[in-house]
């Protein structure tokens, strides 16, 4: 899955390297609507549940494959194991916003509602409001009250969950957000994985 304001077309490099390596393989890139528009401005939950429309639709994925997600697409293809129940062995994010940051506008109804970033900004000075308002972001991570143990269930069955971060990059911050790692609470000192609410609020 492609990036914000991107298209399938852009993952083409990447499925051509996987292609070279694996002939026989079956490769595909999903597209969720017009691609650069709607990546940026259709809410990501309606964009992951496009996406699980297009991934039940082909009849080649219903027996398992393997998903991989770049930047914001990454997060759409966690939401889709989650959230779908997707017959996906291995996951893989390249460049991942697990945890993110915006401003203080991000959590304002109209703004979630309106562009797809906000549905990921994890504001450390914001955090209960992130908790409470964010719609999508603190919902697959399991930020709110109770755990939705169903995103977890999904999540067991993949075969293996591989993340991976830049340490040049220069748009997602933290950038070990793609780790799980994000800001502590009214800082800018990252927080381990294992410190997160999401762990220690783990059954």
């Amino acid at each position: 899955m492609h990036s914000i304001t991107s298209t399938a077309s852009a993952m083409e490099d990447i499925a051509r390297g996987v292609r070279s390596l694996y002939p026989d393989i079956y490769v595909v890139s999903i597209e969720i609507g017009n691609g650069k528009v709607d990546s940026y401005l259709l809410p990501l939950d309606v964009q992951v549940e496009k996406f699980c429309e297009s991934i039940d639709s082909n009849p080649r994925l219903r027996e398992g494959f393997n998903l991989l997600g770049y930047s914001q697409g990454s997060i759409i293809a966690r939401g889709a194991v989650e959230c779908c129940s997707l017959p996906v062995y291995n996951l893989i994010t390249l460049s991942d916003i697990h945890q993110d940051l915006l401003t203080k506008y991000a959590y304002v109804t109209a703004i979630q509602n309106a562009i797809s970033p906000a549905n990921y900004w994890r504001d450390p000075e914001q955090l209960d409001r992130y908790y409470s308002n964010c719609h999508y972001l603190s919902d697959i991570n399991n930020e709110r009250g109770t755990p939705n143990g169903i995103y977890r269930e999904n999540i067991l069955k993949l075969n293996s969950f591989v993340m991976t971060y830049s340490n040049i990059d220069e748009v997602v911050m933290p950038r070990q957000s793609g780790l799980f790692m994000g800001y502590m609470k009214n800082s800018l000192e990252i927080e381990t994985w294992n410190n997160s609410r999401q762990f220690t609020t783990a059954e």
